[in-house]
């Protein structure tokens, strides 16, 4: 409406009718955007009435005079465009020319800019939006700091500021998603995967899953003790991750007490440690259990050095057997109780 008005010359004839119907106008759009359409009709009605009072005081062939050609009015000898009409728009009114402006300046018309105050940074990222995007990847680094604006750092405490993912800290091969030691460097077919040797409590072989440290029970007795718990479970995350694995659960003693006697001792260890796997969710037609007693000892029986290595819990593989392999197998961990 003002616009219209402005353009037959108001300006000139009446300015103060044409400022107040632009006052009221923006009042009415500032209550509709605070969805306050009652007020927002109250002053889009004021500025109505001031526009017909402006345009009724300014008829054209009296307000724009023959220094207007294109009755815009702005005066031709400061009008530089004499043909397109100035377009009211509150930029550069004072040309005469119709604009869609760059307010920023960063070559995207207001028109299409969503920021048109806030230059786009013009990094080949979401550029058309005319925003500026000050981290592309939206890991919290800016993109003059980070040395991947494009992937998101993983914000694991390795490495957080460089703006980079490090999919595998330690460089051993595991990503860090399964690496139980991810800042350390350690080995890919061990349990903890990704530990290194000193702190692997599994070894995986063609013949068994090798236990590192013993398992170890009450005395005389098949009660598994709390602090072997750890080393179950990492036989058992390696059954889980080796669904085709079948193991005989194999217990052993050294030569004290009788031959029944340690052959029922170790039949219940071994069945002990199958049924702590089998409610870790091993199922049951994977696991055998059987017990040796003394007759397979790994070194002489002649030292209680030699009788703790004998003294054993040992998973042997029987889903393949190979020809190096002992049958039952003639290695176990370094230490064990009775």
């Amino acid at each position: 409406m003002s616009k219209k008005a402005a353009e037959n010359g108001a300006k000139l004839c009446a300015p103060r009718e044409l400022a107040l119907a632009d006052v009221y106008l923006e009042l009415a759009s500032l209550e509709l955007r605070r969805g306050e359409l009652g007020a927002a009709e109250h002053f889009a009605g004021r500025a109505e009435l001031h526009v017909q009072a402006a345009t009724l005081q300014s008829p054209p062939d009296e307000c724009t005079g023959p220094g207007d050609l294109d009755a815009d009015g702005v005066p031709d000898d400061v009008d530089q465009c004499l043909g397109p009409r100035e377009t009211w728009n509150g930029f550069e009114d004072e040309d005469g020319c119709p604009d869609d402006p760059d307010t920023d300046g960063d070559g995207i018309l207001d028109s299409k800019d969503l920021c048109p105050t806030a230059a786009e940074d013009r990094d080949q990222y979401q550029d058309e939006d005319g925003c500026p995007d000050e981290d592309d990847d939206l890991d919290g680094i800016p993109d003059l700091l980070d040395a991947c604006p494009r992937s998101g750092e993983d914000l694991d405490g390795y490495e957080d500021q460089d703006g980079c993912p490090e999919p595998d800290n330690d460089q051993d091969g595991v990503p860090d998603v399964d690496d139980q030691c991810p800042n350390t460097p350690g080995e890919k077919d061990r349990e903890p995967k990704g530990c290194p040797i000193k702190d692997a409590l599994v070894l995986v072989t063609d013949c068994e899953v090798k236990i590192t440290q013993q398992i170890h029970f009450a005395l005389g007795k098949d009660t598994i003790k709390p602090e072997s718990y750890p080393i179950l479970d990492a036989v058992t995350d390696v059954l889980v991750k080796n669904a085709s694995f079948q193991i005989e659960v194999q217990g052993h003693t050294d030569d004290k007490g009788s031959d029944s006697y340690n052959l029922d001792l170790s039949n219940r260890r071994a069945h002990a440690v199958r049924k702590y796997l089998v409610a870790r969710g091993i199922a049951p037609e994977r696991l055998a259990a059987r017990g040796y007693g003394k007759d397979v000892p790994l070194v002489p029986n002649i030292s209680e050095e030699n009788r703790s290595l004998n003294r054993r819990v040992q998973f042997v593989r029987t889903d393949q057997r190979a020809e190096s392999c002992q049958s039952p197998a003639q290695t176990g961990p370094d230490s064990g109780k009775r």
